[in-house]
């Protein structure tokens, strides 16, 4: 692959999301990430749009490319669902932004940071802190 396209793929305007991704259609499927029992599960929002979203994602896709324990990885892009962008800041409290990575275990809420604070150190301090 070429520089240029290199640099092309890294801001585009798709998503060009990694298998591992849940892309939600419903509330009800968010829903299950609040329940009790659900463990680890991690919600991003994203715009296709902000530069800093683009590089948020690629922080956040390395913990998609580790061993992490992770059960599920959620990717919502605000734009085209902004009611679930909103269910999920009503659900947790957190004002939304994008991008916006949120930490839940057991459906509350660990850690969650927005823009450039979205960090895969961070996330990786706050599951040894959970494990």
């Amino acid at each position: 692959m070429s520089f240029f396209s290199r640099i092309k793929n890294t801001f585009s305007t798709e998503s060009n999301l990694n298998e591992k991704w849940s892309v939600p259609e419903t509330n009800e499927e968010l829903e299950k990430l609040f329940k009790e029992s659900s463990g680890l599960n991690l919600i991003y929002k994203h715009s296709n749009t902000c530069m800093t979203c683009i590089f948020a994602k690629k922080r956040v896709e390395e913990l998609l490319n580790s061993d992490v324990q992770i059960n599920s990885f959620h990717f919502i892009e605000v734009r085209m669902s902004r009611a679930l962008s909103n269910f999920v800041s009503e659900k947790t409290g957190i004002k939304h932004e994008s991008p916006q990575a949120i930490l839940l275990y057991n459906g509350e809420v660990k850690w969650h940071a927005s823009h450039s604070s979205i960090e895969v150190d961070a996330i990786l301090n706050t599951l040894k802190e959970i494990n």
